[in-house]
């Protein structure tokens, strides 16, 4: 593993990102299947960050559904989907990390500073970003009053 890690392979890098995306798209297919999405946002499976900004907005259900949105479905599909797209990442990481610092010719220290920048600015603020919309979705549903039961 350590040889592959300091070769850094870009052919198995795609290998592995792609087996993670179609693990992750048919577990995302077959959960959309089962459940529907009413009762998954809004129903005793409501997602629990759903659940935690209702919560945050005084608007939480009974401690019963809440319950059961945090233990919601887990299936072997899921979890197989986030140790490949774990593992995908940081080899992910490592690629980039060698080729900074190979192409760069930066010390291991340098190389890590500016890829933990690139990461900040080109996934970290656009997730920030990503989760004050979802925010203002909720806030504006509960507003308007279209959130079933709410």
């Amino acid at each position: 593993m350590a040889a592959l890690a300091a070769d850094g392979s870009l052919v198995l890098a795609g290998i592995l990102v792609a087996l993670a995306t179609v693990a992750a798209t048919a577990a995302t297919l077959r959960f959309g299947a089962e459940v529907p999405f009413d009762q998954f946002a809004f129903g005793s499976g409501r997602s629990p960050a759903i659940g935690a900004l209702l919560e945050l907005m005084g608007l939480a259900r009974l401690p019963a559904e809440a319950a059961a949105a945090i233990g919601g479905p887990r299936g072997l599909g899921a979890t197989a989907a986030q140790v490949v797209g774990t593992a995908a990442l940081a080899w992910l990481g490592v690629v980039a990390w060698r080729t900074t610092r190979e192409l760069y010719g930066m010390s291991g220290q340098r190389a890590f500073t500016a890829l933990a920048m690139a990461v900040a600015l080109f996934y970290l603020a656009p997730l920030g970003v990503v989760v004050v919309a979802g925010i203002a979705i909720l806030v504006a549903a509960i507003l308007l009053d279209v959130v079933p039961g709410g």
